[in-house]
């Protein structure tokens, strides 16, 4: 039976691993829209979120259940969504080179976590499933730029290898991410964090009302935005 218990986050983590690769698989079939493919990349993150939280109600956390996760995660939220967005333009070397600034720096961010010592409250550096979250947003938005012709593969490909090397430059950083673990308003630090996560909440409020479900890419780069300030302009303070 604990073997049987053991199994079920990684059963739960190998789903993950599963939506991601049929969100890649399906960009190669004629009859799959974008928002198809989106919504598998969206329960990826979903299975992810809850093989964790499972494995720790399970008390089934284990090295080999965490590199999975860290495998698993690096499809869903490094290769399959920075595909979504270069494959309706088609395959180069030249649209390569986000594919592969996103992937190596997403599997050195992962690589680095699964070898810290000490996870603290905060991400040190922006986690992976924040970059899944823009390239989907920016998938969308650029998709809809391509049909109206609002501007040229040649822009298309600048914008992209731009923020390719921002959310990889961001992955492999060591600033300090907003987190929503161990949120508490004991602590200065705490409240601070809960306000911050108040005001990036309304952010996507308005974004959502204006955007619809484009604005998580947007989102995704206050959430950079204020990570930044929170970790360079506000002092650590924890009492």
């Amino acid at each position: 039976m604990k073997r049987l218990i053991a199994i079920i986050p990684n059963v739960i983590t190998l789903c993950n691993l599963l939506c991601g690769s049929l969100a890649i698989y399906s960009l190669f079939l004629a009859d799959v829209s974008l928002r198809s493919t989106i919504a598998l990349i969206v329960l990826a993150m979903v299975f992810d979120f809850f093989d964790g939280f499972v494995a720790r109600l399970l008390h089934a956390e284990s090295t080999l259940g965490g590199d999975l996760d860290s495998l698993s995660d690096l499809v869903s939220f490094g290769v399959a969504p920075i595909l979504i967005v270069i494959h309706p333009f088609g395959f180069s070397l030249l649209t390569a080179i986000p594919l592969l600034i996103v992937v190596m720096l997403g599997a050195f961010r992962l690589a680095r976590y699964n070898n810290e010592s000490v996870h603290t409250s905060s991400f040190v550096g922006m986690p992976i499933p924040a970059n899944a979250l823009f390239w989907l947003g920016y998938a969308l938005i650029s998709a809809d730029l391509y049909h109206e012709q609002a501007f040229s593969q040649h822009t298309f490909y600048f914008f992209t290898l731009m923020f390719s090397l921002l959310m990889g430059g961001m992955m492999v950083s060591r600033i300090k991410f907003l987190s929503l673990k161990g949120l508490t308003i004991k602590t200065v630090q705490g409240k601070r964090t809960i306000a911050l996560w108040i005001l990036l909440l309304i952010l996507l409020l308005l974004l959502t009302v204006l955007f619809g479900i484009k604005s998580i890419a947007p989102f995704v780069l206050c959430y950079i935005v204020i990570s930044c300030v929170s970790s360079f302009v506000f002092p650590k303070i924890e009492k």
